[in-house]
């Protein structure tokens, strides 16, 4: 069995280190594994965090730290502001929608019988 994507969301270092051992015992019980080599933490410190920690460990393993994370088109970074994704946004294509044609003038009514 395979689990693809699971996030843990924590307010300080002691916390997400609970987790991520509940986290792996859960998963034992389950009889499921975690990779180690796909795992992945990405801090974002608190301004009122005056010692942050940038690393996590899960059973034995320190997890790697990230900076950037996208998942499904959305980039979330460590600084946690939307430059990184607001550039992407903006690099897309734009498609033809309705709305867009009706801020241009560019509506056409269809003939009526």
């Amino acid at each position: 069995m395979f689990a693809d994507d699971a996030a843990l969301i924590a307010h300080n270092h002691e916390d997400i280190q609970q987790m991520t051992k509940l986290f792996a015992e859960a998963a034992t019980a389950f009889g499921l594994g975690i990779d180690m080599r796909k795992t992945e933490v990405l801090y974002q410190p608190s301004k009122l965090d005056s010692q942050p920690h940038s690393y996590a460990k899960m059973a034995a393993s320190t997890l790697a730290t990230i900076s950037r994370f996208t998942y499904l088109g959305s980039t979330v970074t460590t600084d946690a502001k939307l430059d990184v994704e607001l550039q992407i946004h903006w690099q897309r294509p734009q498609r033809a929608s309705v709305d867009s044609m009706m801020d241009y003038g560019e509506t056409r009514m269809l003939p009526t019988k």
